[in-house]
This record gives structure tokens, sequence and C-alpha cells, in this order.
């Protein structure tokens, strides 16, 4: 009968064991409890208790807490099946007062075991001994081999349940030996998560002796730096591997549009400030010994010509008239002397406005480029393919230049038209009159309407729109003169159709008396 409990207490572990049971329904967990219970073997145990439970899920019978004690385990399965949510579960000491304490603590350890023994509420952790009681229990279901079957634990003595300490002990020998010895393997080993949060709850409540409290708080740390390294190692293979799959979109995008620099490729900027970060953080491992031996689990052979093809100096350069191409049968390069340099001098501009082409105008080294570019053109006639790149660059930095230029313009004519209405306010306010019979506010005003408009069409120019913000780097347009500009303060107020109308009549006795005299 213990061993057909024991079968059924496993099967629970593992058929309630996070995520697997994630959104079943009780019947559903029962019986694939029952059935892994019963996989090796007849479990006539398991079978009397899917029946029992089956009943108390449909309403057809009590749950019986007066069960003897060789069936303690299959009660306190249905205690955890019933109420799986935490914040619940507690309710079954109010509600069934008379269910035996080692029974309603076996529950607990399956209700964290399903959703995380943190997760349990702080009222139902009890006494010391029972916390102590919870934790053994979560040891023994996390690391097994290290204990005896968790519920053969779990009687109303509680006092006489296992040190914490030794326990601890035992699952991390069992751990570091499945690691061949070896630390920086310890994250790679099942278990290693449930046992570590296991040591992280021990320190944090305090549920062991406190001779052993600066070894348990020792090895906490051990147990977090080995797993914040793998995870520092793991997340920047990650960051490679994703470079890289970019870096294989780019090279389809350009090879489909021929003539096209990888430079104006949707998404280049961004891939390379993150190919950037991502060669950095993984050379910047490679020279740390702490993490070296961690990199050695993420396959290096296969990243090594990864990091190679990512780190290319020539990758990102604008020269270069092909990422895979051949070198000449007759073995000269195709490259010229002039063109290092250009690589060198663009890297440096693009750098300085923030990986955009668009915006090389404003890089200290524009003047540079453009000499640089000039010169590779002329050295370059003899390759029509490294000519198309050289030209698309040529192009860009003319543009840009453009840009900068007209976008200054509209920026200083919206400024300068602010100011101007400004100054009429001062006049309205110290001759009591009103703004616009200001001396020369109408032709002020158009000023103002015209700046206004280029400002406006200037918006919806993606490449110009760079450059205003650009123009605007203190936020005084955006946030001062253009309010200004469109305030209605600063405008003519609209004639009445009655003062139209005298106009009108005016202009007509006007007219009349001047065909009069004549």
């Amino acid at each position: 009968m213990a061993a057909d409990q024991g079968r059924l207490w496993d099967a629970a572990m593992s058929c309630l064991r996070w995520p697997a049971a994630q959104g079943q329904s009780p019947a559903a967990l029962a019986r694939a409890i029952a059935r892994t219970a019963s996989a090796d073997t007849l479990n006539p145990a398991a079978d009397r208790w899917l029946a029992q439970t089956q009943k108390i899920i449909d309403a057809e019978e009590s749950m019986d807490p007066a069960a003897p004690f060789d069936e303690r385990a299959g009660l306190a399965i249905q205690l955890a099946l019933l109420r799986p949510d935490p914040d619940k579960y507690k309710s079954w000491t109010a509600d069934l007062p008379e269910i035996p304490q080692s029974v309603a603590w076996a529950g607990a350890v399956l209700c964290g075991w399903r959703h995380g023994y943190r997760h349990l509420d702080n009222a139902f952790r009890g006494d010391a001994a029972q916390q102590e009681t919870v934790a053994n229990a979560a040891l023994a279901a996390a690391v097994p081999a290290a204990c005896a079957p968790v519920w053969t634990a779990q009687h109303d003595n509680a006092a006489a349940a296992p040190d914490t300490w030794q326990h601890i002990k035992a699952g991390y020998t069992a751990l570091y030996r499945a690691a061949g010895d070896r630390l920086h393997h310890l994250p790679l080993q099942e278990g290693f998560a449930e046992f570590a949060e296991f040591v992280a709850t021990a320190v944090q409540d305090g549920g062991c002796p406190s001779r052993y409290q600066d070894r348990l708080k020792g090895l906490h740390d051990t147990l977090q730096t080995q797993n914040s390294r793998h995870d520092t190692v793991l997340a920047a293979q990650g960051a490679l591997d994703d470079a890289s799959a970019r870096l294989a979109g780019l090279k389809e995008k350009m090879e489909a549009e021929p003539g096209h620099a990888i430079e104006t490729m949707p998404g280049y900027t961004a891939w390379l400030r993150d190919r950037d970060t991502a060669v950095e953080t993984w050379r910047n491992l490679q020279e740390d010994p702490a993490h070296e031996v961690h990199m050695q689990l993420v396959a290096p052979d296969m990243m090594a010509p990864r990091i190679a093809e990512l780190s290319d100096g020539e990758l990102p350069s604008i020269h270069r008239a092909n990422m895979d191409q051949p070198v000449p049968a007759s073995g000269q390069s195709v490259y010229t002397p002039s063109l290092q340099p250009l690589s060198q001098v663009y890297s440096h501009a693009l750098a300085f406005v923030d990986r955009d082409p668009n915006l090389l105008a404003y890089a200290p080294q524009f003047d540079e480029l453009k000499d640089a570019v000039s010169t590779a053109l002329d050295e370059c006639r003899h390759a029509p393919d490294l000519l198309d790149k050289l030209t698309a660059l040529h192009t860009t930095l003319d543009d840009s230049h453009e840009h900068m230029t007209h976008a200054k313009a509209v920026a200083e004519d919206v400024a300068n038209a602010s100011r101007t209405l400004c100054r009429m306010k001062s006049w309205s306010e110290s001759t009591g009159r009103p703004i616009h019979e200001a001396p020369n506010f109408k032709s002020c005003r158009e000023d103002a309407d015209q700046a206004l408009r280029h400002y406006q069409a200037a918006q919806k120019n993606p490449a110009l729109a760079l450059h205003l913000a650009r123009a605007d780097t203190l936020g005084v347009l955006a946030e001062t003169a253009l309010p200004l500009l469109q305030d209605s303060r600063f405008r003519e107020p609209a004639a009445s159709e009655a003062s139209l109308a005298a106009a009108r009549q005016r202009a007509e006795q006007a007219e009349e008396q001047f065909s009069m005299s004549a």
C-alpha cells in the first residue's frame, strides 16, 4: 500500500510541475496522475483514488479528512487539485480544520511546486518548524536523488523533520556531481532552478540553523553568480545570432536592388548599431576569465566564424561592391589605395551622426569626406560597381548638405517672424492700440504665414524633418516660435458684414463724386 501511495505521489510531482499543469482542469490532472502512477505496474490505490477524486470534483462525495495514514498522500493531492491557487489553498485549514497538519503541508508542497513556493501566502507558512517542513519537501522534490520520497517525511511531529542544512548539502552534492564537479556546469543541470529558489527561500526566511547562515549565504551567492554568468553569455550569443540573421536579410535586399548601397537599405542603421554592441559585448566576455568557461558551453567553434563575419572591417564599407565579391582571376585587387582612407573617414563621420547617412553634413569630417569621395570617383572609373556606390554616396552627401541648409533657412525664417511679432506685441502694449495697426503689420503677417507654410511642408518631408529637429535642438521653435505664428492675436480681425457693406458704400459714393466732377 505504501509503495502504491509513493508512486501516486511521484506521479503528482511529475504532472503538477510548471508549466505542464498550467491551464489543465482538476479532472484532467487527476486522470493524468492516476495514469502516470499506473504506467509501470498495476496500482489499485491509484484507481481507487481517481474514482474518489472524480466524485469529489462532481460534488457527488465530500472530502474525507479522516483518511487512514497510508492514504494521506492521495488526500494531500486532492487538496492541491481542488484549490490550486496559493491564495485559496490556505482556506482549507479554516474550512476543514480536522485535516491533519502533515496532509495540509504536503498539499502546500504540491501547491508551491505548481506555482512557485514564494507565492504561498505568508499566513499559511506557519512557524519556523512548519516552514522547515515545507522547505525540506521542496528540496526533496527538486532533487529526488538526494532525498527519500517527500510525502513519507510529512507527519504530525514537525520537529522530527531533518535539518534544512543537511538537505541543502545533499541537494548541492547531487547537483555538483551531476555537473562533473564543475561550477559553471551547475546552471545546465536539471533541478538547478528549483534548488536555487529553495536556497534563496531558506536565506530569506531564516529556516536554517544560525550556525550555518554564513555558509548558506555563500552558497546562495555562488548559485546566483553562476546563473547570472550563464544567462549573460546566452544573451550575448542571442544578440550575435540576431545580428547575423539581420545581415543576411540586408544582403538579400541589396541583391534584389542592384546599384543601391547597403547603407541605404531599410533597417541598416539600427542593425549596425546593434551589431557593434553585440560584437563588443562578446569580445569583452572573451577577455573576462569569469565568463570564459561559460562561453565554452555555447558552441565556440560555431561562434568564431560568426564573429569574424560580423567583425569584418569592410562589411559596412560604402565602397564594397558586393558582400561576397571574388578577387579577379588576375590576382589584382579591385580596391585602390585611396579607398582605405575613405572608409576610415566615412566610419568616423557616421559614428558622429549616430550612424545616419542623411545627417552626414553635420559631421566635422564632412568636407574631408567629400574630398575623399571625389578623389575615389576619379580613381575608380575602371570599376563600374564601385563607381555606382561612390556616386550614390556623393549624392547622399549633396542631399544631406542641401537638406541641412534648407532646414536651417526655414528655422531661421520662423525665428525671425516670431521675433517681429513679439516687437509688434510690445508696440501694442506701449501704445494701447491693436497689434494689427502696427506699422508694416500686413507685410510682416504675410512673411510669418509663408514661414509657417514652409516649416509645415518641411515637417511632412521625412528627409527634412530630421534636419529640422537638428536645427531646433533646444525646442525653441516648437515650444515658442510656432505657437506665436499660429496665435490669433497676431492676425487682423475679420471684418463684419456690416463694416464690409459700409466700406462698399463709401467706395461707391466716392466713385459717384468722381464721375460728377468729371
